[in-house]
């Protein structure tokens, strides 16, 4: 080899090697030059560490009181919790302020328990009569579902043949809804020396309204089973001619579907009586022809709680 052949290959391998040794200084230098701007935030990292490292032991005051803030925290959270709580609880006394309203959309007419002559609302109640049928009325202990009660006690005899019009008279029990007229007294006297002689004026009638009620309810028992009735309704124009429009015979309205001896609570929807539901008048348990199958019967029944519901 030459010299001469030995410079070129010197050469040319200087030049081969120089081609990658230059890039790779390219990315070195690359790296060193980027490598002071990655190092040098962390020595200013480490360089803030001993200033939070010295101040810990300073800061643990702080750290107690942050302790204390987020324990005391925690009720506060709760009460928050219990405030949110309390519309949850809040509707309960609503529902519980509408129980009584639902329960006045019951007017109890007849209770029974005492021994006067008039019912829960002030009205005359008695038995009526044509001969030759008759009834009468007392009251009696009992038991209804448990609970010890008084009762109407309603005896019966309904004839088939003569009495007006050859039908056998009738017989049943009555209770007034309204309230009867009553006289009025004179506001003063000079009113009445006004006008001498006068007589005193008369207060109107006062029907029940009914229109807010739908149902005839009462519990009923027979002393024998087998017992039979309908329940008589009367509104302002059939209380002027002293008679009420009739119901079905009371089975209808009875689970059992008839009078049996334990007691059982009818039902007689309003809708069975075509009257004037804003102006009543009377409720009759009426012996009719028409509930026996011979047109006359006799028995005992036992009634209690007549209402309107």
């Amino acid at each position: 080899m030459t010299p001469r052949n030995g410079v070129r290959i010197f050469l040319v391998a200087l030049v081969m090697s120089a081609s990658p040794a230059t890039a790779e200084d390219r990315a070195t230098s690359a790296s060193v030059a980027a490598a002071p701007a990655i190092v040098s935030p962390t020595p200013m990292m480490v360089a803030a560490a001993p200033p939070e490292t010295s101040a810990a032991p300073a800061a643990s005051p702080a750290t107690t009181t942050v302790t204390t803030t987020t324990v005391t925290t925690a009720p506060a959270s709760s009460s928050a919790a219990s405030r949110e709580q309390e519309p949850a609880v809040a509707p309960m006394p609503e529902v519980v302020a509408r129980a009584p309203a639902a329960a006045e959309t019951r007017l109890m007419v007849d209770d029974f328990e005492g021994e006067d002559i008039e019912n829960k609302l002030g009205g005359r109640t008695n038995v009526f009569q044509k001969a030759p049928s008759k009834a009468m009325v007392s009251r009696r202990e009992d038991t209804i579902e448990g609970r010890k009660t008084r009762v109407l006690l309603l005896r019966y005899d309904k004839q088939a043949e003569g009495g007006p019009y050859g039908l056998g008279g009738w017989c049943g029990y009555y209770t007034l809804l309204k309230k009867p007229a009553h006289l009025i007294a004179p506001a003063d006297g000079a009113a009445a020396a006004a006008t001498p002689g006068a007589a005193p004026e008369k207060s109107e009638e006062q029907y029940l309204d009914g229109t807010g009620y739908s149902s005839i309810v009462f519990w009923i028992r027979g002393e024998q089973g087998g017992e039979a009735f309908m329940v008589g309704l009367a509104d302002r124009h059939w209380d002027k001619i002293g008679d009420s429009v009739k119901s079905e015979v009371i089975g209808k309205y009875l689970p059992a579907g008839r009078v049996t001896t334990t007691w059982q609570k009818a039902t007689i929807p309003l809708d069975a009586f075509f009257v004037d539901y804003a102006k009543l008048g009377s409720i009759a348990i009426s012996f009719e022809a028409d509930a026996f199958p011979e047109g006359k019967g006799s028995g005992t029944v036992y009634v209690d709680d007549l209402a309107l519901e």
